[in-house]
């Protein structure tokens, strides 16, 4: 379990300039919050999360016009990691390994789309970039 900010558009996450990342930014920064990796991002539509330490770090955080608080449960996940752009193509593909894993899996069922985890920020070169690819799950049983 953990308290996550996120921002969101329409549009798909992978769109040009989505401005997600810029709305998030300024809101730790107005608030004083550490910068934290990784980025959680939903696809479509698009939402970006920053991870936000436990709230004796940090003031009480309120929703604005443009970035939502959130408290989200544990759950469980099948992830796969990897390195590589973060593009819609890589996602995809990554993605669709994990459902192809999932769909042998006698014991797991997916509760949830899949969402990727982005660890390295903009300026780490496209081959080094280290990314996850996250599908909830659930025992069958």
């Amino acid at each position: 379990a953990h308290t996550l900010i996120y921002s969101e558009t329409d549009r798909s996450y992978f769109s040009e300039n989505n401005g997600l990342f810029g709305k998030l930014f300024n809101y730790i920064q107005s608030n004083q919050i550490p910068m934290t990796s990784p980025v959680k991002a939903d696809i479509n539509p698009g939402k970006m999360y920053f991870y936000i330490g436990s709230p004796e770090t940090h003031a009480p955080l309120l929703d604005t016009k443009g970035v939502k608080v959130i408290e989200e449960e544990a759950y469980w996940v099948i992830s796969m990691a990897q390195r590589g752009a973060y593009s819609r193509e890589n996602f995809n593909e990554t993605e669709q390994a994990l459902y192809t894993a999932l769909g042998k899996s006698d014991d797991w069922k997916a509760t949830g789309p899949a969402y990727a985890i982005y660890w390295n920020g903009p300026y780490v070169p496209s081959f080094m970039k280290q990314y996850e690819v996250h599908i909830p799950v659930a025992p069958k049983k």
